[in-house]
């Protein structure tokens, strides 16, 4: 199935959505969300709605599913992506530090700070978006 989301002369063609709409099958089978979806990908084909009422809509429709957003960003123009922050709960994230300890195994100072910043993060000390850069400059060239 091809899908072309951009109404525009320059739109990009998407190759190969069926996996993503399968993504999206899975996360809501078949309810309510899953129509949802289909409708606004149709209204939007139609242009019945324009990118940034996509934009919206998604949001709305896959809040609490970072994955989904996400992967609906393949589909909309560079200047309408959609941003989100992951927020993990420290206890589900043990397998994600338990890798990035092994990836610092020979760079103790590096998963140090590493620990401060998600430190700061759960103390509030730190916002989301101070702790995603810093992390992102910590793990670059890491994992």
């Amino acid at each position: 199935m091809k899908i072309t989301l951009n109404n525009d002369e320059s739109s990009r063609v998407c190759g190969d959505v069926s996996g993503y709409f399968e993504e999206v099958k899975a996360a809501f089978q078949y309810n309510k969300k899953y129509f949802q979806f289909i409708k606004l990908i149709k209204d939007f084909r139609a242009r019945r709605i324009d990118s940034i009422a996509v934009k919206a809509r998604v949001k709305r429709l896959f809040k609490g599913n970072s994955n989904l957003m996400l992967g609906f960003n393949s589909f909309l123009p560079k200047e309408h992506r959609i941003q989100t922050f992951i927020s993990l709960r420290f206890k589900d994230a043990s397998p994600l530090l338990k890798a990035i300890k092994v990836a610092f195994q020979d760079k103790r100072e590096s998963y140090y700070e590493f620990s401060k910043v998600l430190q700061g993060f759960k103390d509030k000390r730190i916002d989301s978006k101070d702790t995603a850069a810093r992390v992102k400059k910590l793990l670059k060239g890491q994992i």
